[in-house]
């Protein structure tokens, strides 16, 4: 067969593929040949005939096929990246209940590869993997369990899922049973059987296992205490570019631990490491850096700190403060004070006194910091005081509260003034603290808010998944106040209240206004409660006129007055309009009050 397939394929006496040979005979193949053919070119590093082979194969239906071409897009192999495309062929071969193509799908949900992120749909498909004994779903399964992605926390049973996926010679999960045992997740802490499970995806030539089998013997974990071969495990994990491996090696090389001292060494690993985003390589090749090239010292030091390094952190901040606070610039007090907070928020018992002495106030208030030093103290960098307003006293929540009820659907324009410009300001506040960011980005949620002094007060809002799905959403107000030209709503209610994202779609609403040239307010109003009934209305400075009620089993029509409490007083064009658009609904029967109290929320 392999000798078919390299005489298929165009080779030459030298074994040398020819790129330039005619396609025509791939088609000639059945499936599983293809497939095969991929593999043996891929193994020959012809990655552009591999992904020929594995696409012609996929295109047959092969399932196999399928899940490599969905690689291949996601990787860049012998195609131009698309993980877009890479998704789509996962998925083909989810579909026919290919496991290692459900483990894939699970990974992009997971991950958001290609389509929107959704944890608990990754969880799904993973569980789906494992349940066919699939051993990396089996490990995915119980990282889900470890770490709550999609699913409630369990330690329990995610030893349980790592422990089916070690069973069956899952380098994976024999590293992730040795961790358990070694921290006491979800089992008894034992650190012999900690070591035992790295050993053997260590022999397996696991980088990861590898790496934990040197940290044992360097610090004596569950076996006796051996330098030497630790740093000999060290070089095995970083001899394949992983990069905990290479940053152990260079700090064997820096600390003689195992090797001859060699600051250079160490260096050239670090280097390997830091490039790789390992945060500690990083942060060790800055304090290199120091002593010769600052710029570079401050490049990787301050990445180093952006990444989660406590060291890089602390020391980021110190280098500001080298001498009296008072005396620096407004830019490197920003960059004090952003270091500082990044430790502050690892706990780090210092940096939150260095952060009262600084600001005049405990951490524990960076609500207050928020409403009154952070412009002082930014310097221009961006702090984001709203992710940490929970560990606060939560003074600025006054801004929060009107957005997240936009974010949750709900739209209020109320006579506080002071109450709808905060609503409007918190929209990008929101934003730092995760509510709209992954919506920003892949479109599915567009939201705009503007509120000027001018008179223009304007939301524009657009959802999906049954929430506002469908016209653009707006209230907008002349400058001059003395005109409403628009409202359009077309929303998703559940319980009277405007529904959040994934929620069952109730009922459906269209309510339209609009003021005529002598300042009389026209509305209408399309009501479905689907299989009970339908009211539609005219009203004219709250009048109702030729409403009625359609009872959808029977087709009678009744007369229905209480429509008219969706306009409930008869606005001019002198009037100061202060419109709340609160919308809830009694027993199906829609109003809007005004000037909301906020007990009606």
């Amino acid at each position: 067969m392999l000798a078919c397939i390299m005489s298929i394929c165009g080779f030459a006496q030298n074994n040398e593929p020819k790129l330039n040979e005619s396609d025509e005979h791939i088609i000639q193949l059945p499936p599983d040949a293809l497939y095969k053919a991929g593999l043996y070119m891929e193994k020959r590093e012809n990655n552009t005939f591999a992904f020929k082979y594995y696409f012609e194969a996929a295109e047959q239906g092969y399932v196999n096929a399928e899940s490599k071409v969905g690689y291949c897009y996601e990787n860049g192999i012998g195609v131009e990246k698309d993980v877009v495309k890479a998704f789509k062929w996962y998925s083909k071969a989810a579909t026919q209940g290919y496991a290692q193509g459900e483990c894939k799908v699970g990974y992009c949900y997971e991950n958001g590869i290609g389509v929107k992120k959704d944890v608990i749909r990754a969880f799904d498909w993973y569980s789906k993997a494992a349940a066919q004994g699939y051993a990396q779903g089996e490990c995915n399964v119980g990282n889900c369990y470890e770490n709550g992605i999609g699913v409630k926390k369990d330690v329990v049973k995610a030893f349980d899922w790592y422990s089916k996926a070690a069973a069956q010679g899952y380098a994976q999960g024999e590293c992730r049973v040795g961790y358990c045992y070694e921290n006491g997740i979800g089992v008894e802490k034992d650190v012999v059987k900690a070591f035992d499970w790295y050993s053997k995806a260590a022999a397996q030539g696991y980088a990861q296992g590898e790496c934990r089998v040197g940290y044992c013997y360097e610090n004596g974990i569950g076996v006796e205490k051996d330098v030497v071969k630790a740093f000999d495990w060290y070089s095995k994990a970083a001899a394949q570019g992983y990069a905990q491996g290479e940053c152990s090696v260079g700090y064997c090389y820096e600390e003689g631990i195992g090797v001859e001292k060699d600051a250079v060494k160490a260096f050239d690993w670090y280097s390997k490491a830091a490039t790789q985003g390992n945060v500690q390589a990083e942060y060790k090749l800055a304090v290199y850096y120091e002593k010769w090239n600052w710029r570079k010292a401050r490049k990787w030091m301050n990445k180093a700190a952006e990444d989660g390094s406590l060291d890089a952190q602390i020391e980021s901040a110190n280098k500001y403060i080298r001498d009296e606070f008072s005396k620096i610039g407004e830019m490197q007090k920003g960059m004090v004070m952003k270091y500082i907070l990044l430790a502050c928020k690892q706990g780090h018992e210092k940096s939150k006194k260095m952060f009262e002495g600084y600001i005049g106030m405990p951490y524990e208030n960076l609500g207050d910091m928020y409403r009154s030093k952070i412009k002082t103290y930014t310097g221009g960098y961006s702090i984001d005081a709203p992710s940490w307003y929970e560990s606060g006293n939560c003074t600025y929540q006054y801004y929060e509260i009107g957005g997240l009820r936009i974010y949750h659907g709900v739209f209020e324009f109320r006579s506080n003034k002071v109450y709808r410009t905060k609503a409007g300001q918190a929209i990008p506040m929101l934003t730092i603290k995760g509510y709209f960011k992954d919506d920003f980005r892949d479109g599915t949620w567009k939201i705009r808010s503007y509120i000027y002094g001018s008179g223009i007060e304007e939301i524009d809002v657009t959802y999906q998944d049954g929430v506002f799905n469908g016209p653009i959403t707006y209230i907008y107000k002349d400058k001059d106040k003395s005109n409403v030209t628009k409202a359009q709503i077309n929303a998703k209610y559940k319980d009277g209240f405007i529904v959040g994202t994934y929620t069952a779609r109730i009922l459906d609403t269209f309510i339209q206004t609009s003021m005529d040239e002598k300042g009389l307010l026209h509305g209408k109003l399309f009501y479905e409660e689907k299989g009970k009934k339908i009211i539609t209305g005219d009203f004219i400075h709250g009048t109702t006129n030729n409403c009625f009620t359609k009872n959808l089993q029977t087709g009678s029509l009744e007369r229905y007055t209480r429509a008219s409490n969706l306009i409930t007083i008869p606005w001019t064009k002198d009037d100061s309009i202060m419109w709340s658009l609160t919308k809830r609904f009694r027993r199906g029967v829609g109003y809007i009050p005004i000037n909301a109290a906020d007990d009606e929320f």
